[in-house]
C-alpha cells in the first residue's frame, strides 16, 4: 500500500575550488560580485551569496527572475539554500534595470520578512544589497 509519504534526503556537495574562497566582508566586495552577475540585467534578477563563519563566499544561489520592476522571493526559499549549503549568513541581492538603487518600499517589507526569518534560523542576514546603473545601494552601509 502507498501512503504517499517519501523520505527526503538532502545531500550538500562542496565542488574543489581553485586557491582560497573569495572573502566577502565587507558591501563593496558583495556589491562586486552581484554587479558582475546582474547589473546588465534588464528584468529583476534576485541573488543570495552564501557565506561561511568567516564571511569566506560558499556559494550564490540564483532566487529567481522577475519582471522589469519587480521579483518575487519568499524568505522561505532564501533560508533553505542557506540551510543547505550550511551558511552562516547570507546576503541578499537584486538589480533595480530601472539605474536606480534606491529602495522600494516591496524592498523594505521584504527586508523585513528576511530579517525576521533570519532571527528565528540562526542564519545571519549580513546585507540586503541593491544593484543599479554603476552604483549600489546598501542596507547595512545605510545603518539600516
Amino acid at each position: 500500500m502507498n501512503s504517499g509519504v517519501r523520505e527526503l534526503r538532502i545531500v550538500y556537495s562542496p565542488v574543489e575550488t581553485v586557491g582560497p574562497l573569495p572573502q566577502v566582508g565587507r558591501p563593496t566586495d558583495a556589491a562586486a560580485l552581484l554587479r558582475e552577475r546582474i547589473e546588465q540585467e534588464s528584468v529583476e534578477v534576485c541573488i543570495v551569496l552564501l557565506l561561511n563563519t568567516k564571511a569566506e563566499l560558499i556559494a550564490v544561489h540564483e532566487m529567481g527572475r522577475g519582471t522589469l520592476n519587480a521579483c518575487h522571493v519568499s524568505p522561505r526559499d532564501v533560508f533553505t539554500a542557506a540551510l543547505l549549503a550550511n551558511a552562516a549568513s547570507v546576503i541578499f541581492g537584486h538589480d533595480h534595470p530601472s539605474g536606480d538603487p534606491t529602495p522600494s518600499a516591496d524592498d523594505i517589507a521584504l527586508l523585513g520578512r528576511l530579517r525576521a526569518a533570519s532571527d528565528i534560523l540562526g542564519v545571519t542576514l549580513a546585507d540586503f544589497i541593491i544593484i543599479g546603473d554603476g552604483t549600489y545601494y546598501s542596507f547595512q552601509e545605510m545603518g539600516r
